[in-house]
């Protein structure tokens, strides 16, 4: 439901001038408002606020544009990767923002206290069980469905993707668990990485394949996250330690895609289209 709200908000405000430019924060603000009296009316809807939240707003997330422009940055296109890293800058602090002046009505003295939550999924009070592994094929499949359509893919090419997605997806979990999240990054970015520059040896644009995989990678909402942390509690170090490593993950997935691009030797025939590939 918050994913639709969103939704709408873009679709019925985003193309309105004045409201456009705030949608970033418009629409973070008012599924915050939502899902914060939901929690607090229906305590028996077992709502976690934050995460709820964030799943909403998640096609907002400014991760991939953040990745992207130090992709630019590494690639020596100062101009155009520092404009796009400010702009992922404000808006990613145009969210926190939204969704901290969304969740302060739970503040105001005549709503009930929301439910408590943790700090990761697993950690709140109805969290005690991971997902069964058997509800994991219809999510992923949705997921992947989704940053098709995001990154405007034509159907042919869903397959090739879908490919990569899971290369990704799988790649990050099974080696976080082993070696370590910091790791996972690198190691899943060099996989992504890898598969692209084989799609490529067959003649496919490796960034028509990398890029919506690249979205399960993006450090998005760790970046909302950190703004959030900085506007609603006393501890701004925290808040301003996640921005910062929110900018070291985006470094690590470049590297991991440079280096994937550097170890195998890119053919003469698609040495042109390698060229346009800013990964």
């Amino acid at each position: 439901c918050g994913g639709t709200v969103v939704g709408l908000c873009c679709e019925l405000l985003g193309s309105t001038v004045a409201l456009g430019k705030i949608i970033n924060f418009l629409a973070p603000a008012v599924v915050a408002l939502g899902v914060t009296l939901l929690s607090a009316f229906l305590p028996s809807a077992k709502i976690c606020p934050l995460f709820t939240i964030l799943g909403s707003v998640v096609w907002l997330l400014p991760g991939l544009s953040l990745t992207i422009a130090v992709t630019e940055l590494f690639n020596k296109q100062l101009i155009s990767g520092s404009g796009h890293l400010f702009s992922g800058v404000l808006a990613t602090a145009q969210m926190g923002y939204g969704i901290s002046v969304g969740s302060s009505v739970a503040e105001l003295p005549f709503i009930p206290e929301p439910a408590a939550c943790g700090t990761t999924v697993l950690d709140g009070p109805w969290y005690t069980q991971k997902a069964p592994v058997w509800m994991y094929p219809l999510p992923l499949s949705l997921c992947i469905l989704g940053f098709c359509i995001l990154c405007v893919a034509h159907p042919r090419q869903y397959l090739r993707i879908a490919t990569a997605c899971l290369a990704s997806y799988l790649s990050s979990t099974l080696i976080s668990h082993a070696l370590g999240a910091d790791l996972a990054v690198f190691l899943s970015a060099l996989t992504l990485g890898l598969v692209g520059e084989g799609f490529a040896f067959f003649g496919h644009h490796p960034i028509l394949v990398v890029l919506p995989a690249v979205c399960f990678l993006v450090p998005g909402s760790m970046a909302v996250r950190g703004v959030v942390a900085s506007m609603t509690s006393e501890d701004l170090v925290s808040g301003l330690s996640v921005c910062l490593h929110t900018l070291i993950v985006c470094v690590t997935i470049t590297m991991g895609l440079f280096v994937a691009k550097a170890v195998v030797p890119s053919s003469r025939r698609h040495h042109s289209a390698n060229q346009a590939l800013p990964l």
